[in-house]
């Protein structure tokens, strides 16, 4: 009944269901068209006064830009006049250094090198001729005058009464009126030792009269005083372009020459800081006034103008009036409902309840016939025995699942002790192995099952199997293998085949495997078979050749 009762109410709940919010949504319009309508001449005042602040903002910043411009132009200019008195002394001891070079003879590395090397091979040619001396005596009967040039000296005239005694290192050259007597010594060819010292001495002379000194002590000297010159004139110019930058001194002079008179400036830092703050000032100022043209751009694209949004706003009305009339017109809703979409969601729900209860009605109706279906054929009698020896069947299997809960139970404790300390007799051979083939570097053994998980040295550090050395693993293996051997022989009989058991020990690892090898055998027979005469001599025991 209240289903049906509130179905009468539907249509009328739905209608306002959908006029609600059109009526809400107008209200909110309404309210943003007031303060859009509000707002519109205020931000077009603001928007031309922002225009103003800019346009003057932007003119001081240009004044502000012209005076930097200016002070940086007078500050350049005080810089490079103050940089012109610096480097004007540099430039005229520059100047004076040139000078002092060009006065002096052009006495070069070359020209000193080839006056050296002439005056070195003068010194040691004259010093072969002096080891040349002779001895001359000469004898005249009536007084002369004899042109005497001896070895390489000069020829000099020597006034003779009647006897001379002439000394030359490697020959007199003895020269009178119509005749010449000349006298050499016997080492050597003299002449062409002799030419050799006049064109060294010659070409020595020649180069000291081209360089315009009169001996090699002042080429020496005019090289050193040059080179120091040369020195004081590098660093002078370094020093000048260190001040000058990439410009010449001249540029600089002439620059400094067109500048224009000296006049009080501002500091350049006080005229940035105040243009920055300008820059700051007029971007607010720009954001500000984006953000208005925004609003006045947005509100345009909308309403065109603010006429328009005013009749919008009146259309509106009309539209909120109409439909409050509608809404009136409508039944109201119970007073346990807020609004019309709470009605419609409590409507679904009773809806839901009603088809769940008839959902309900007919699957009880399906369980009532299948249970109709499913009454027994047999008698209460019949059914009772049934139940009875079901009783004894039920007894009979609890028993024989105890019995079988016991046997396990004694199965498991005696599975634990047995397996307690099985491979105990293992683990300890293998130990006993591991220290022999190691020769007791390593001495104990970790096993996981038959499978050694690590070995420990003397010092009792363990050290997993993965890590060992090729050939100490190679020894681990062969005595878990024997230790192996030994463990499932135990007192049976039987004997054990190795082929090639030390192939991949070096040769104290042999020697220490040869001993457990040979150790095992005076227990259990051992057949090993080796292509190597070597590994057969070092285990001994019964040595069969074999030849294909």
């Amino acid at each position: 009944e209240r289903l049906k009762s509130m179905e009468r109410l539907e249509d009328d709940a739905r209608r306002r269901g959908a006029l609600e919010p059109r009526l809400d949504a107008a209200g909110v319009k309404e309210a943003e068209l007031k303060k859009v309508i509000t707002e519109w001449p205020r931000v077009e005042e603001r928007v031309q006064g922002l225009f103003q602040q800019a346009e003057n903002g932007q003119k001081q910043l240009a004044a502000l830009e012209q005076e930097l411009r200016e002070a940086g132009a007078v500050l350049e200019a005080r810089r490079q006049r103050e940089l012109l008195e610096r480097a004007r002394p540099l430039q005229e001891q520059i100047t004076a250094i040139e000078a002092a070079l060009a006065a002096l003879p052009l006495v070069g590395k070359a020209e000193l090198a080839f006056l050296e090397q002439k005056l070195q091979e003068l010194a040691r040619l004259k010093s072969v001729a002096e080891a040349m001396k002779l001895k001359a005596r000469f004898r005249t009967n009536k007084p002369l005058e004899l042109l005497v040039t001896a070895g390489l000296e000069e020829p000099r005239r020597l006034p003779v009464e009647a006897e001379a005694s002439l000394e030359g290192a490697g020959r007199l050259l003895l020269e009178g009126p119509g005749w010449t007597l000349e006298v050499q010594s016997g080492e050597g060819d003299v002449t062409q030792l002799l030419e050799r010292a006049r064109r060294a001495r010659a070409d020595f002379e020649a180069k000291l009269k081209e360089l315009a000194v009169k001996e090699i002590g002042e080429a020496r000297a005019v090289r050193v005083k040059y080179e120091e010159l040369e020195k004081a004139l590098e660093g002078a110019r370094i020093r000048l372009e260190g001040y000058l930058g990439g410009i010449t001194f001249s540029a600089l002079e002439a620059a400094a020459a067109n500048l224009g008179p000296d006049k009080p400036v501002r500091d350049p830092e006080l005229i940035k800081g105040a243009a920055g703050e300008l820059k700051v000032s007029l971007g607010a100022l720009k954001v500000k006034l984006e953000q208005e043209q925004e609003k006045l751009k947005s509100w345009t694209a909308v309403f065109e103008s603010l006429d328009s949004a005013v009749e919008a706003m009146a259309e509106l009305k009309r539209q909120a009036l109409e439909i409050k009339k509608e809404l009136e017109a409508l039944a109201p809703l119970p007073a346990e409902f807020g609004s019309a979409d709470k009605f419609i969601d409590a409507l679904k729900e009773m809806r839901g309840r009603r088809d769940a209860l008839k959902d309900q009605i007919a699957g009880l109706k399906v369980k009532l016939i299948e249970a109709q279906s499913r009454l027994p054929e047999e008698s209460t009698e019949e059914l009772a025995a049934a139940l009875r020896l079901a009783g004894e069947e039920l007894a009979r299997l609890k028993r024989q699942g105890e019995a079988i809960r016991l046997v396990r139970a004694e199965f498991s404790a005696l599975k634990a002790e047995m397996d307690s300390d099985t491979l105990a007799p293992l683990a300890k051979s293998f130990a006993h192995n591991l220290a022999v083939v190691t020769n007791n570097r390593y001495t104990a053994a970790r096993l996981d099952g038959a499978v050694p998980g690590a070995i420990s040295s003397g010092d009792g550090r363990a050290l997993p199997v993965e890590l060992l050395s090729t050939g100490t693993a190679g020894g681990a293996a062969l005595a878990l293998r024997l230790a192996m051997a030994a463990y499932l022989l135990k007192e049976a009989g039987g004997f054990l085949v190795m082929d090639d058991p030390l192939v991949n020990l070096d040769p104290e690892r042999k020697k220490a495997a040869a001993i457990l090898i040979r150790e095992f055998a005076r227990e259990k027979q051992l057949i090993v078979t080796t292509c190597d005469p070597a590994t057969a001599a070092l285990l001994g025991g019964n040595v069969i050749a074999v030849h294909n």
